[in-house]
């Protein structure tokens, strides 16, 4: 029965995932958009227009390695340097470094619409420095890519519109792009291309959407971290809302990067450095979050090294920060220190990926809500790897596992909370079940001391009074005695009674005031 829910679990989870992606490029599986670009030139129609308001620019391309050709410049005299390439792509089979280790190149298409107009283009990943031309005319670009390593300015990964209006129904696409040290560098992902006014409502959703993605996590994590604050004994709730803070945080350092939009003056080396490091903090809590989750499963010992190593990994990428950007940097060194940097995880995720599983596997509290998370992870993590193959983007899967993610913790930690709650109440009734039976036993064994105590001092007073003979002295005393002693467990017995009959409820106390009248004492 639990394995058959647990298989519904899954399958519902992949199944949405699977319908977010495909609703995503809906327009892909509408038309062709496979390899609109034929022979450098993509053709576009007013039925086309009504079709997909959006096409992505994948098919050949002219690329010119190895030269930056200026936009008045023809390029008929290029000609003999010109090869058609497949774009989105990598161009390291196609151009050489020169002396300072720089790479450049130029792509070229045509695009031959139906009205001249104002048209847009959103630019995902080129990598490392662009710059844009549309009929001649700079529209836009990030960095400076420049044959000159003195001249040459980086870019981080940066996403943004260009416009530009057609002249003679042609727009004339020339982008040209450097690379200075990075292992992959081109065109990475499609170009987005469309009416002005379609582009820049795409634009403004992504906007939207990345933003709602960085509040929803900050909020909902101050939402945790003050119920931690206010009656703090679940640190589960403290590092989880830690957790959220910080992944809210590195959520604005990347994709939109909507932290580097409201602080513009940043530069290359801080971005990096940033990301790098505040993604270190996201591990780093959520490894806390786990083990005060489960403190039964996670080993003491393993999560402390685990932190001091995402430590030490944090000074040095943020404080020491091996990337560098002048003559020295290599494509080789830069892998290098991506590898090394990838290696701090090595460890750490997979023992709490171990962690959830552990506790699915032996059905600990919310283990279903485990499963949601582990599934939710996997499934985005999948279709990332997607992106990175194939080029496709993944923007509204970031936002559905946004939703998901929040869905399962905060699923967990309400769990955890009702568990606890039960838990208490639970006991509570026993301890009030037990604390009857108390009370009836008191009462109960108080009424059948009564009846011998009551035949005790009858007959001790009998003795006493003579009405058995006269007593000697030695026995007066001895009867005495008994007397006593059986008045003073009397006296007990009738306290017993009493609050055992006002525990049950036989006897209600009314306290009330009395006056009382001062008597004055003569001297």
């Amino acid at each position: 029965m639990v394995m058959r829910e647990n298989i519904k679990i899954i399958a519902a989870i992949i199944i949405l995932f699977l319908a977010v992606f495909l609703f995503e490029h809906r327009s892909y599986f509408q038309s062709n958009q496979r390899q609109v670009v034929q022979d450098a030139e993509f053709i576009l129609t007013e039925a086309d227009l009504e079709e997909a308001s959006v096409w992505e620019l994948n098919g050949k391309w002219s690329f010119y390695p190895d030269v930056l050709i200026p936009p008045t410049d023809s390029l008929e005299q290029y000609e003999a340097n010109k090869v058609l390439v497949s774009a989105p792509h990598q161009w390291n089979n196609y151009v050489k470094p020169n002396a300072e280790g720089v790479t450049v190149g130029t792509y070229h298409i045509k695009i031959h619409v139906p009205r001249d107009d104002e048209y847009g283009f959103y630019i995902k990943t080129i990598h490392q420095a662009n710059r844009i031309f549309i009929n001649g005319e700079e529209v836009g670009g990030i960095g400076n890519p420049s044959q000159s390593l003195a001249a040459f300015e980086h870019e981080n990964d940066d996403k943004y519109v260009v416009f530009g209006k057609s002249e003679g129904r042609v727009l004339d696409l020339i982008i040209h792009v450097g690379n200075h040290f990075y292992p992959k560098a081109g065109i990475l992902y499609p170009i987005e291309f469309g009416e002005k006014k379609v582009i820049q409502k795409e634009y403004l959703l992504k906007l939207l959407l990345d933003g709602a993605i960085v509040v929803g996590y900050i909020v909902f994590g101050l939402i945790y971290f003050a119920s931690y604050i206010q009656n703090r004994k679940r640190k589960e709730e403290l590092f989880f809302g830690l957790f959220a803070i910080s992944l809210g945080l590195y959520m604005s350092l990347i994709n939109q990067k909507w932290f580097f939009l409201i602080n513009p003056g940043i530069d290359l080396s801080w971005q990096l450095r940033m990301q790098l490091g505040m993604f270190l903090v996201v591990v780093a809590s959520w490894t806390y979050f786990l083990y005060s989750m489960f403190p039964q499963l996670a080993n003491r010992k393993i999560m402390v090294g685990s932190i001091v190593v995402l430590g030490v990994y944090f000074l040095a990428y943020t404080v020491f920060h091996p990337f560098q950007y002048d003559s020295t940097a290599t494509a080789q060194k830069a892998l290098f220190w991506q590898y090394v940097y990838v290696s701090g995880y090595i460890f750490t995720v997979p023992y709490n990926i171990f962690v959830l599983i552990k506790a699915m596997l032996l059905r600990m509290e919310g283990a279903k809500y485990i499963l949601i998370i582990l599934t939710s992870f996997f499934c985005y993590i999948t279709l990332l790897g997607t992106n990175f193959l194939m080029g496709v983007s993944v923007d509204y899967l970031a936002l559905l596992l946004f939703f998901v993610l929040l869905f399962g913790f905060a699923s967990l930690l309400s769990y955890r909370a009702n568990w606890s709650y039960e838990k208490v109440q639970r006991l509570s009734e026993e301890m009030m079940t037990h604390n009857q039976m108390k009370d009836e036993f008191l009462l109960k064994t108080s009424h059948e001391l009564r009846t011998p105590l009551n035949g005790i001092l009858n007959v001790s007073k009998l003795l006493m009074e003579g009405a058995k003979g006269p007593l000697k002295r030695a026995q007066q005393e001895n009867v005495m005695l008994i007397y006593n002693v059986t008045k003073r467990l009397e006296h007990l017995v009738e306290d017993l009674l009493f609050s055992s009959n006002y525990m049950t409820g036989e006897v209600r106390v009314s306290p009330h005031c009395e006056c009382c009248a001062w008597l004055e004492l003569a001297d």
